[in-house]
């Protein structure tokens, strides 16, 4: 872990959210414009019920509303000096805003909610350009007013006042226990300040897949195996994870097309859900799982099936 900033950051004005293209309103696509999922990637859930997705095939980010999650608009985060739109990869939403991972530039670009379906983006996160390559997850606390994104490129975990500043970095690289070979996917225990990293195997590291959990201050906690003798429970693959705050972990096995149910203090296994086809109920290729407040519902993005997939309760309960 690199110490890069101290608290007194967070009195400033927070200059660097304002950097790049400021005030650059985008209009959302109404469904009239026939929007469609064609890769979806990660998942934010927004207090109103909306739903965000990042589609990094279609690059867009689409906002799925109401029960059935049908699509209500879609935009593009597209620089006014390219002609293609870049791709979006992680989302997270946190204090009435939107981060958006760019994968293109590797930054973290904010955007606020304007009227008649626009979004306007306020600026990125951070004061240096591409500071996180390929940001592909993100969360916000925003209690503790933080922001984590996973940074494959950095192999790291950057960390963000959400208000803009950069205040850590948190990487620990290589085949020791604490490192992070390829990270991927990440969620918080708010409650515990705990940090979920789903991180792919390095086999000429000697390093197999695995959950690495982290505090809030970068100390390392232990991890969840994917090579566990737990027969059913082993995976190679981990990608979008989540904590329901009930004492579960919800961890998407992507080729396996599952989803891997840990006890969230003993680590053991205790379900799985999905398995591939493109029935009810079955995935192929899901990449992220999010856990809707309240009901305690568990939506996946299904890639390769263009589709948001739902289970009933985490579908822990028949």
């Amino acid at each position: 872990m690199h110490l890069v900033c101290t608290t007194w950051l967070r009195l400033l004005t927070c200059a660097a959210l304002f950097l790049g293209a400021p005030g650059l309103a985008v209009e959302a696509k109404p469904p009239a414009e026939r929007i469609n999922l064609q890769g979806p990637m990660r998942l934010a859930l927004v207090p109103n019920g909306d739903v965000v997705v990042s589609d990094t095939r279609g690059r867009k980010v689409i906002l799925l509303s109401g029960p059935k999650l049908k699509v209500k608009s879609s935009f593009a985060i597209k620089h006014p000096a390219r002609d293609d739109p870049d791709r979006p990869f992680g989302v997270a939403w946190g204090a009435g805003r939107l981060f958006v991972g760019n994968d293109t530039t590797g930054d973290v670009e904010v955007y606020v909610p304007g009227k008649k379906g626009t979004w306007t983006r306020t600026g990125r996160l951070g004061a240096t350009d591409g500071l996180v390559p390929n940001p592909s997850d993100i969360a916000v606390d925003e209690e503790s007013g933080l922001v984590f994104v996973v940074s494959t490129g950095k192999r790291a975990v950057v960390v963000f006042d959400i208000g803009g500043p950069l205040v850590d970095i948190i990487d620990g690289l290589g085949p020791a226990p604490e490192g992070l070979t390829r990270p991927m996917g990440i969620a918080l225990d708010t409650v515990g300040q705990r940090i979920l990293v789903s991180d792919y195997d390095d086999p000429a590291m000697g390093v197999a897949a695995r959950v690495q959990i982290y505090g809030y201050d970068g100390s390392y906690l232990g991890s969840i195996q994917g090579d566990t003798e737990q027969e059913g429970f082993a995976f190679y693959r981990p990608q979008g994870l989540a904590s329901d705050g009930v004492g579960h972990i919800f961890l998407v096995d992507s080729v396996a097309s599952r989803v891997l149910v840990f006890n969230d203090v003993t680590f053991d296994g205790i379900a799985t859900l999905g398995g591939k086809g493109s029935g009810s109920g079955q995935l192929s290729l899901p990449m992220d799982v999010a856990i809707e407040p309240g009901t305690l519902n568990l939506l996946v993005t299904d890639n390769l099936n263009r589709r948001v997939e739902v289970f009933k309760k985490g579908g822990l309960v028949p």
